[in-house]
């Protein structure tokens, strides 16, 4: 057992670049998924500096804590982040099909019902 954790150490430097890429991914996704809200393009400049700027500024903030709290808050982050983006996701889409009376349709479009 004391093997793996060897192995463990070795690779602890690994851990604020993968919170960033995880960073920069969990916002591009949530980009992808709504683009139905936003008539910014995916890959605009503006978002892609904006999603950059925020995660380097997150990785930062969190490799000031001590070790054992910085992995905590990254795992609490990232969960919370995944949480609240999907969650809206699913609230935004019942809001627009009851408002406007529009449902998805089999083509990932926006049909409506009449």
């Amino acid at each position: 057992m004391s093997a793996f954790f060897e192995k463990l150490k070795k690779l602890s430097f690994l851990s604020l670049p993968l919170c960033f890429l995880s960073f920069v991914l969990l916002d591009f996704s949530f980009r992808y998924f709504y683009d139905f809200v936003s008539d910014t393009d995916l890959y605009a400049w503006q978002p892609l500096w904006f999603t950059l700027c925020w995660s380097l500024l997150m990785t930062a903030l969190i490799a000031l804590l001590p070790r054992l709290i910085r992995r905590i808050v990254m795992l609490v982050v990232q969960v919370f982040f995944l949480c609240v983006g999907f969650g809206a996701r699913r609230h935004v889409q019942r809001i627009l099909e009851f408002l406007f009376l529009f449902k998805p349709c089999f083509c990932g479009g926006w049909c409506c019902i009449f």
